[in-house]
């Protein structure tokens, strides 16, 4: 069995985001209204996982925490799961996990959403893998933030790709302009 086979079947279905045409996924920002759509591309035979973790269900996430206690239950909108198969050697995949933060306007409590989501995302992942035996997979975290601030400096050449350290979490991070159409596979890099 494969990762994200055992993630899929251990994540609870209620915080499945789902996937409804193979090789398209949008990602919406339900708060917020006229926030412009993102669209994820991806190859429709790869595996690729969408979970949104939300806060108005963090007694469910949390069930040990005092979720009213400030910042506890902090978290981004999306977790993504995709599985990037090398070109070379299809048997060697890697699991890329996209921490996605949609902003409207300013980023600020962005960085404190991306550090916890990585926290979950690895205990997740780990979970999965105990489960797997402890077979040895290859794992990249990533941090997205998506955002209609119009100050912003956003990557506009995804081909030459360059994600950012995030603080002292050595996460690597990208902003990204709200609306429009991204493919994985270069943000799988």
């Amino acid at each position: 069995m494969e990762l994200i086979d055992k993630l899929e079947e251990i994540i609870n279905d209620n915080f499945a985001d789902r996937i409804k045409a193979p090789g398209m996924h949008q990602l919406k920002e339900i708060k917020v209204d006229k926030y412009p759509p993102i669209w994820l591309k991806y190859h429709a035979q790869r595996k690729f996982l969408s979970f949104v973790f939300d806060v108005s269900k963090s007694n469910d996430l949390y069930p040990c925490f005092d979720v009213s206690k400030p910042k506890l239950s902090t978290i981004c909108d999306y977790i993504l799961f995709y599985e990037k198969r090398k070109k070379r050697n299809q048997n060697q995949a890697t699991l890329f996990v996209f921490l996605c933060n949609l902003k409207s306007g300013r980023r600020s409590g962005s960085s404190e959403q991306v550090k916890a989501s990585k926290l979950l995302a690895e205990y997740i992942v780990n979970t999965a893998i105990r489960l797997l035996k402890y077979k040895n997979f290859s794992i990249e975290y990533r941090a997205i933030t998506f955002s209609t601030d119009k100050t912003m400096k956003f990557k506009t050449n995804l081909r030459n790709n360059r994600y950012e350290l995030l603080g002292e979490s050595k996460l690597l991070a990208m902003n990204l302009k709200a609306g429009g159409t991204y493919v994985l596979d270069l943000l799988a890099q």
